[in-house]
């Protein structure tokens, strides 16, 4: 289990290649990547504020939704950091999880810069 979180979270983490690889059609990627920009948008904030609040269970609910939907989208090392930082939020790892999400969110906030870009630009740049 990831317990240093120094790891290399710099960018690109969104993986149009793989994701196109996963979905199928460019349409309904960007449909899907809107989507996840909303949740990221909303969910981020909510887990900021329940870790500060040490509500583990509503913690760990909300980092399991993000996690659940950005192996289709990005590279590993984003996933696999915010699998860790789920974890322990689930255990209740009060320092490991703060620790591990306040070094994920400028990771994410890049994430969704990306997302943006992608969705500004025209359609059919992947297929």
């Amino acid at each position: 289990m990831v317990t240093d979180f120094s790891g290399d979270l710099m960018g690109p983490h969104l993986d149009l290649p793989s994701a196109l690889s996963k979905i199928g059609e460019e349409s309904a990627l960007r449909d899907m990547l809107g989507m996840l920009a909303d949740l990221l948008a909303q969910d981020v904030p909510k887990i900021q504020s329940v870790m500060s609040t040490q509500d583990w269970s509503v913690a760990s609910r909300l980092l399991h939704s993000i996690k659940g939907c950005m192996p289709i989208f990005c590279t590993p090392p984003i996933c696999d950091q915010l699998a860790a930082v789920e974890l322990h939020a689930k255990k209740g790892e009060a320092d490991l999880a703060q620790q591990g999400f306040a070094t994920l969110v400028p990771a994410i906030k890049a994430l969704e810069l990306e997302i943006q870009h992608y969705l500004a630009t025209p359609a059919a740049s992947l297929e």
